[in-house]
């Protein structure tokens, strides 16, 4: 068992260039809280797991597929595998992005 506040773990980029705090790298699961910038983006791409977002402050727009989401605190929302998302960040947008299973060390 741990315990962690999300203040203490480390800020790095990642390769879309997105501050990103990695909270769990393992096979079942990955969980990172990723933090998008006022009017920035993170492209349209997919991954062949599922995603789940849930939005923990800010205000922006999650894409999946054809689909377009407004988005704000506590909004939660479901990408399945193999379907492009992409997400723009109206203000500073952050959110805990869930993979199942994981892609530990990828």
């Amino acid at each position: 068992m741990k315990h962690k506040n999300i203040k203490t773990i480390p800020q790095t980029l990642n390769k879309r260039g997105i501050l990103a705090q990695n909270i769990l790298d393992a096979s079942h699961a990955t969980i990172k809280c990723l933090s998008v910038e006022e009017n920035d983006a993170i492209p349209k791409h997919d991954v062949n797991v599922h995603v789940t977002f849930i939005v923990l402050s800010g205000h922006g727009t999650i894409s999946i597929g054809d689909e377009c989401f407004d988005v704000k605190a506590e909004d939660v929302v479901l990408c399945p595998p193999n379907t492009p998302m992409s997400i723009q960040a109206k203000t500073l947008l952050r959110f805990l992005n869930i993979k199942t299973p994981g892609m530990a060390s990828s």
